[in-house]
């Protein structure tokens, strides 16, 4: 009976089904693109994603939470596994709406340009064509679209969206205004995702005050912290720190709670 159910069906089809059906089938078949290291020969280039425990935690927890906050260090494959997941999304659910949310003009381009890199290095019995696409936009055949903006005080504003994605959302300068903005695709069942280092400037931030109030506030959250990423040790740690010159209003200890932090508590 397999067999005969078998029949006729393509390998190709059946692993589209399967990423189709499971972010972690899909996960497994992604490849990204890697700056080089300096002084590292070889280092850099397209290699394939690394599903690493804490990114199988994070994978699960896009799939099963509406309303999702990580909290991370820096470098630890956060938002590339983000952007595999819109990637997931854009092509198996047509006509997924998504806006995508930075800083800054040039980072929702480089946010962007992720999910892009990531549909691009697909085989193509996993991916569908794109339809139209610019610096700030991404359309595929099936209908679904990505729109990247900076983080504007009126960013987001009168469309409601599939969901919102917010990178570095700690940084954002109208983070609160931005919330206010999209509140309308939360109210209609639609995700939100915000990721984000703390910003020690900003202590009693809206991205801390919704990391603090999980699980009360509807919110599922994630920390990561530096040692996720495995090669990192205590040495790393300490060269990294013992090269931090101080910054305005930022010692080098404050620098290294903030972009490599232990725990949440240090963290926040």
């Amino acid at each position: 009976m397999a067999n005969a159910v078998l029949e006729g069906v393509t390998r190709s089809e059946v692993e589209r089904e399967l990423c189709r059906r499971s972010l972690p089938d899909f996960l497994a078949r992604v490849r990204i693109q890697e700056p080089p290291s300096p002084g590292i020969l070889g280092s850099g280039g397209t290699i394939p994603y690394e599903s690493w425990p804490h990114l199988q935690e994070l994978a699960a927890l896009l799939e099963g939470g509406r309303l999702v906050a990580v909290l991370k260090a820096r470098q630890v494959g956060v938002t590339w596994t983000v952007a595999a997941y819109l990637a997931w999304l854009c092509l198996y659910r047509p006509g997924s709406d998504w806006l995508l949310l930075s800083r800054t003009e040039i980072d929702a381009a480089d946010f962007l340009g992720r999910v892009g890199t990531i549909l691009g290095l697909l085989p193509p019995h996993l991916s569908v064509p794109v339809a139209k696409s610019s610096g700030l936009s991404l359309v595929l055949s099936n209908g679904s679209r990505l729109t990247a903006m900076a983080s504007t005080e009126d960013a987001g504003r009168g469309h409601t969206f599939s969901g919102v994605a917010q990178d570095e959302a700690d940084f954002h300068p109208y983070l609160a205004q931005n919330y206010s903005a999209i509140k309308p695709t939360v109210d209609a069942g639609g995700q939100l995702i915000m990721v984000s280092t703390a910003n020690k400037r900003r202590p009693d931030s809206l991205f801390k005050a919704l990391i603090r109030g999980v699980p009360d506030n509807g919110w599922r959250k994630l920390f990561v912290p530096w040692a996720a990423r495995p090669g990192r040790d205590r040495v790393c740690y300490e060269v990294t720190r013992a090269a931090t010159p101080p910054s305005a209003g930022m010692s080098p200890e404050l620098y290294m709670e903030q972009e490599y932090p232990s725990n949440e508590m240090e963290a926040l």
